[in-house]
């Protein structure tokens, strides 16, 4: 949902479909030079006047206690779910409630009882299994990882309900969604049902035919009943299993129709078969750790849903045994799967986290994270972007102390709590090298707009904090064209020309052009601040913008010059430019997803896509190599 620059290539993110379907990424090159201008001697004007989690995977994980209090909540939002109210499900029946479900449950469905459990490793620890035979990896590239959601085909996890959205509660008779507010328990279930109440879980959505396939165990505890793959389950108690088949068009809604307020249903989880006893302590699908281990590094911005976490205190942080991760991942898995992998951890902290949350975050990531891999630190995401809350609030903050205009208090507080973050980090790995030198463990990033170079941001970052930094990361896209509506725009030469212009003429020469120069002043900047340059993303950024964004020929033909084997080519050469330009370590972005008028942003459309389709991939792989 996200991102780039002048070109200038402006990162947008979630932009909401006027369909109200879920919302992958927006990224949106622009080629507005006269406006730019105009914005960029506004800017320049502007600056010359200016607890440690614990890292054990419990038990409590798969179990927790039948009698604890049913904590009378009303399934009020966490405070990082009200940046992902877009992810509702396409507008149901105003008759009656089914939400959607691989196969509509009937009277005709089988109604199951609890069956032996397999042993569950109770002793659960962090400590997942690394990945053998890891390439040579000596490309230095890492990759950005795809948020959890129902509709995302990454599929980290072997226990689906991972990937579920919150509760959605359903009345008889009422439209999608209609139910009256659930009463809550503190792990997050449902403590009591009304009579006419049933309560949603959507697990898989809108895959695009993309599900991964396979035999899943349904693990459940407690007494009701629950419809899940067209079962109806009657829960007489204890702990139970029932076997299910996803195909790769199948969507899963968990709906909970009837629970025991002494021994509600509770701890459902939807895990791959064959990992029933292990899916605590190894959470991760195979074929994603097999996809993923190229990369010698792993931004977690999605994973933590960045660009809209309000959280501030470490109560708020995700917990391992939150029902869904959908939310924000646990520290603790990230660290988990860094070492499984063993890849640096790239963590944008929350923007509005104080220091006591950065503290227990710094601890549990020392307590837990392989000492061989280094961490690298940014504070929040792109807070330049104004699509993003951070941005506001670092804006605020600014100026609350006094530290210039909305643009130059803003990113002077940015340089600021990155610093404050760095040093809390430095605390807690016994790392504080001197001011202009770099130490081992800890890579401290400020990141900046590339196409803003030159006009105001990155030199009032770097004037703040570059001291205290060693790297500055910047994402240099490559657009291929200005697909917009402005004067100027190359849509119709594209649209006529077709995949023959875009990828042999406009693609090579914006690389080879305002992509170079962008990535040259940024490393000249670097050089002269004493850092590394990086880039926090990367890629291409084939989307069309303004109201070519519902252009259907337009949305056609870039998911076709996404798949195009020519793509390949073409990453190739901007990877080598990337590191003939004195570019250090590149995050991809991004790993896993479908492609579609947002942009086409996943270099595997699928987890489980044949790799001979996957011509980006490929190229990625190679430069990670």
């Amino acid at each position: 949902m996200k991102t780039p620059s002048p070109k200038p290539r402006w990162r947008t993110t979630h932009e909401v479909p006027s369909d109200g379907s879920p919302h992958r990424r927006t990224k949106w090159p622009a080629r507005r030079i006269g406006l730019i201008s105009v914005m960029i001697a506004v800017l320049t004007v502007g600056c010359l006047t200016a607890g440690a989690g614990s890292a054990t995977l419990q038990s409590a994980w798969g179990a927790s206690n039948a009698g604890s209090a049913a904590a009378s909540q009303t399934g009020t939002p966490s405070r990082r779910t009200w940046w992902n109210w877009w992810r509702k499900p396409h507008p149901a029946p105003t008759h009656t409630t089914p939400a959607p479900s691989t196969v509509a449950p009937t009277s005709a469905t089988s109604t199951s009882t609890p069956t032996a459990p397999s042993t569950t490793d109770a002793t659960a620890t962090s400590s997942a299994a690394p990945v053998t035979g890891l390439p040579s990896r000596a490309g230095n590239v890492g990759t950005n990882l795809a948020g959890i959601a129902d509709w995302s085909t990454e599929f980290p996890f072997v226990d689906l309900m991972k990937q579920s959205r919150a509760w959605v509660s359903q009345k008889a008779g009422a439209s999608w969604g209609k139910g009256d507010p659930l009463a809550l328990r503190s792990d997050g279930w449902p403590a009591r049902l009304a009579a006419d109440q049933s309560a949603d879980r959507l697990i898989i959505m809108d895959t695009g035919g993309h599900t991964l396939p396979g035999r899943y165990t349904v693990i459940y505890t407690g007494t009701g009943e629950f419809t899940i793959a067209g079962h109806r389950v009657s829960a007489t108690g204890g702990t139970g299993q029932l076997p299910i088949d996803l195909t790769k068009d199948s969507t899963l809604t968990l709906s909970l129709t009837r629970t025991d307020t002494a021994d509600p249903v509770r701890d459902v989880h939807v895990v791959l078969a064959g990992h029933e006893s292990t899916y605590l302590s190894r959470p991760f699908t195979p074929l994603f750790l097999e996809r993923t281990k190229s990369f010698t590094g792993v931004r977690f911005m999605d994973w933590m849903q960045t660009n809209g976490n309000l959280d501030a205190t470490w109560a708020d942080a995700p917990k391992v045994t939150d029902i869904s991760y959908a939310d924000g991942v646990p520290v603790e898995v990230m660290v988990q799967l860094a070492n499984a992998l063993h890849a640096d951890p790239w963590f944008n902290l929350p923007a509005h986290a104080d220091d006591a949350y950065v503290k227990a975050f710094a601890q549990a990531v020392k307590k837990d994270l392989d000492p061989t891999l280094k961490v690298y630190l940014e504070y929040s995401n792109e807070t330049w972007n104004w699509q993003f809350e951070a941005r506001r609030y670092t804006t605020d903050r600014g100026k609350a102390l006094g530290l210039g205009d909305d643009n130059v208090a803003a990113w002077r507080y940015h340089a600021i709590r990155a610093k404050e973050i760095f040093s809390i980090f430095g605390d807690a790995f016994g790392e504080h090298p001197e001011p202009g030198k770099h130490g081992t463990r800890l890579v401290r990033v400020l990141a900046t707009q590339v196409g803003w170079i030159g006009a105001g941001p990155t030199e009032a970052i770097l004037a703040e904090g570059a001291k205290e930094a060693d790297a500055l990361a910047v994402a240099p896209y490559f657009g291929c064209a200005d697909l917009g509506t402005g004067a100027g725009n190359q849509t119709q030469k594209v649209l006529s020309g077709g995949l023959d212009v875009l990828l042999n003429s406009l693609c090579p020469d914006d690389i080879k052009g305002t992509t170079r120069n962008a990535i040259q002043n940024a490393a000249k900047l670097a050089k002269a601040a004493g850092l590394e340059l990086v880039a926090y993303e990367g890629g291409q950024s084939l989307q069309g913008t303004g109201a070519n964004v519902d252009d259907q020929r337009l949305t056609d033909l870039l998911t076709k010059a996404a798949d195009d084997p020519r793509m390949e080519g073409l990453y190739r050469s901007y990877f080598a430019q990337w590191k003939e330009l004195g570019g250090g370590r590149f995050m991809n972005f991004s790993d896993v997803g479908l492609g579609s008028k947002w942009g086409q942003w996943g270099v595997l459309r699928y987890l489980d896509q044949p790799l001979e389709q996957a011509h980006r991939y490929r190229a990625v792989v190679a430069a990670a190599g």
